[in-house]
């Protein structure tokens, strides 16, 4: 169930950089990519767990 919702939470961040920059980049992690659309420091935090 966790790996399942990585990869929503993956999916969802990759397709909202799509919309903000017309690109994604081949990353994994939660937290790298919430740093690359400019999220709050508080969300880049809980996307390390």
């Amino acid at each position: 169930m966790c790996f399942l919702s990585q990869q929503a939470a993956e999916k969802a961040l990759k397709a909202l950089s799509m919309v903000k920059y017309g690109k994604y980049d081949e990353i994994h992690s939660v937290s790298e990519l919430l740093g690359r659309i400019n999220a709050s420091e508080n969300l880049i935090e809980m996307g390390e767990v």
